[in-house]
């Protein structure tokens, strides 16, 4: 075959295989793991295309400028790739993430990890959870609820059940006994109630 026609068989090859795929997809409705194996194995061929277009030439540089070209686009790629790294997180934590489905997903994957990692390096500070095992510990996270109170709030009154506990993240908190007699008792001045140290009293 001409190579002129093989090219331009080639070329329409690849330029139906896009509303090709796209009608299969609407027509057989595949499950999403499958959807998922046919986008990475897609965006895999454009990678590889885009690499070999970018850089499939350099070597033939290398007889006429030598080995500086390869090192040259090698640098030119490393810092590119580094520039768009920081220039993506910049505008993902300026809210850009929103601009894909998937993207938001791992910005708030990525948020909730870091805020469970912080909640048990601080929970980690109590005496008596500093001991748990990993399993135990990691039940304990799937059951921990942030919650806000406004100052002179009441959190829980002198005889609630006792099915919680509580953790001061920020502020400070007044415990206030009623003895039997109806008179009030402050928690002793002695012993401060601080930050995530509540158990430690």
């Amino acid at each position: 075959m001409n190579i002129n026609l093989e090219a331009f068989a080639w070329g329409v090859a690849s330029a139906i295989s896009l509303p090709l795929g796209a009608a299969v997809g609407l027509l057989l409705r595949p499950r999403q793991r499958i959807n998922s194996a046919f986008m990475a194995f897609g965006a895999g061929a454009l990678l590889f295309a885009l690499t070999i277009e970018l850089f499939a030439h350099v070597p033939h540089h290398v007889d006429r400028h030598g080995y500086a070209a390869m090192l040259a686009a090698g640098l030119g790629a490393i810092a590119g790739g580094v520039l768009f790294a920081v220039l993506n997180q910049i505008l993902n934590n300026k809210g850009a993430f929103l601009r894909s489905l998937s993207n938001a997903r791992h910005y708030v994957t990525h948020l909730h990890l870091r805020r469970k990692k912080k909640l048990v390096n601080e929970l980690s500070k109590v005496r008596i959870l500093n001991q748990l095992p990993p399993k135990k510990m990691a039940a304990l996270m799937g059951r921990v609820t942030q919650e806000q109170f406004q100052a002179g709030q009441t959190i829980f009154k002198q005889g609630d059940p006792a099915d919680e506990m509580f953790f001061i993240v920020q502020g400070q908190v007044d415990i206030v006994f009623h003895e039997n007699d109806g008179a009030k008792k402050n928690w002793p001045p002695w012993v401060r109630v601080t930050p995530l140290a509540s158990l430690e009293c």
